[in-house]
């Protein structure tokens, strides 16, 4: 059993750690926030050619990346330690492709390039 305490940040997360279904999705979103300021707080930016492997087929983060860009982009928020769209560093991520829904796997198929994407399992 995780000890959500200390794998999520967010007071409330304790609550919920007898329903598996909620500290998931709590995990999920903790685990995007971490990239996401990875990215935004110049990381990448200082080390080019590190390779970080974002499993879930990269969690929520695909989806929102339409909306970070023209945040950033555009209205000029968060992007102050970045030469680059965010996108374009987050495409240097490994992401698995597990995932139990047929349509998020092909968003992430169609949203990475190929030689991204990797095989995972919780099985040994």
């Amino acid at each position: 059993m995780y000890n959500y305490r200390a794998i999520c940040p967010l007071k409330f997360a304790i609550v919920f750690s007898k329903s598996a279904m909620v500290s998931d999705t709590i995990i999920r979103q903790t685990t995007t926030g971490t990239v996401l300021r990875l990215i935004l707080g110049g990381g990448l930016e200082r080390h080019p050619r590190l390779n970080i492997v974002q499993p879930h087929a990269g969690g929520v983060l695909p989806y929102l990346m339409g909306r970070i860009e023209e945040q950033t982009e555009v209205k000029r928020r968060g992007c102050q330690r970045l030469t680059r769209p965010p996108g374009e560093y987050y495409r240097q991520f490994y992401l698995d492709v597990v995932s139990s829904s047929a349509l998020a796997m092909r968003y992430v198929y169609d949203f990475a390039d190929h030689d991204r994407l990797l095989f995972g399992s919780d099985q040994p």
